[in-house]
């Protein structure tokens, strides 16, 4: 390998690097910290993190690719406490038709964000789909896709939270297996169950 291949190569691996390092690196913003999955097929990327009026810092305006059997994941976590409202949204385009997906979302410690509310919008980033508001540890909300290309946002807000306060985040999408399927499959089972205590009789 010349020298000019060499450092074609070595360049390719450092620009790698570089990328995949900006790419999953946090975000920040006031007493906010938010850090995705470090795995790259997993890292759940943020579209904005606001802390009151504090700017944020980092990667922001990410779109989250889904498809059958993605899996996204991320974390908020807080050094100090604050009684100012914020908030974290995400960014999700479907690739794919006919996704379920769902957020599953841990609070630690119970209570650790005030007035919380999560919510799936429309690709307005307003009109509400589902939510939750409560106190609560753990939540899991389900929204839809129907077609490839469709556009829609989580938004995880609150009134305040206290000081080493988590936030847990994870996307799961998956096209459900049709139930005549299942059941085709089931009936296959049994036939060939049947076929076989029919030649052991024999």
């Amino acid at each position: 390998m010349g020298c000019t291949m060499k450092f074609q190569v070595l360049a390719a691996v450092a620009a790698l690097a570089i990328s995949s390092t900006a790419a999953y690196a946090v975000t920040t913003s006031g007493n906010l910290t938010y850090t995705p999955d470090s795995s790259a097929p997993h890292a759940l990327q943020v579209f904005s993190l606001t802390d009151g009026g504090a700017a944020s810092a980092g990667p922001i305006g990410a779109d989250n690719s889904l498809s059958d059997d993605t899996v996204l994941i991320g974390e908020l976590g807080s050094s100090t406490g604050s009684l100012a409202a914020g908030s974290v949204v995400f960014k999700f385009t479907a690739a794919e038709d006919g996704l379920f997906t769902t957020n599953f979302s841990t609070v630690s410690p119970l209570s650790g964000f005030s007035g919380l509310e999560i919510a799936w919008l429309e690709d307005d980033e307003s009109t509400v789909i589902s939510s939750l508001t409560s106190d609560f540890n753990t939540t899991e909300l389900l929204t839809t896709f129907a077609t490839a290309g469709e556009m829609q946002f989580l938004r995880a807000s609150w009134t305040g939270f206290r000081a080493a306060s988590n936030l847990d985040f994870r996307i799961e999408a998956a096209i459900p297996v049709p139930a005549g399927v299942l059941l085709l499959g089931t009936a296959f089972v049994v036939a060939g169950a049947a076929r076989r205590v029919s030649r052991k009789a024999a």
